[in-house]
């Protein structure tokens, strides 16, 4: 079994973003470039978004891996209680018959 996961590379971001320059007084128009630096292009994040993508299904491809052998693990055990049941009452059955010649004591 494999040790604890650090996952907080998942959730921090290499390459932060330039913070948001705040907005000029009046009505002038923002400039292209502060514009362009407010809001990145989409592509610019694209090969994060893919790895975070990549992660959450092989988290849920793992997940449903797992749920199915609890199922397993649940369908199997259910069988050997009822198994173990009918053992039960089999040797009640065979303790109570008197003419039982398999009965020593």
């Amino acid at each position: 079994m494999r040790g604890p996961v650090d996952r907080g590379p998942l959730f921090t971001s290499h390459s932060a973003p330039d913070p948001v320059p705040p907005l000029p007084a009046g009505p002038h128009p923002l400039p292209l470039k502060n514009l362009q630096r407010a809001f990145p292009h989409p592509c610019a994040y694209s090969h994060r978004v893919s790895e975070l993508h990549r992660a959450a299904y092989e988290a849920n491809r793992k997940l449903e891996e797992r749920g199915e052998k609890l199922r397993q693990l649940n369908d199997t055990s259910s069988g050997l209680e009822s198994e173990a049941a009918a053992f039960a009452d089999m040797a009640k059955r065979m303790g109570k018959d008197t003419s039982n010649p398999l009965k020593f004591w």
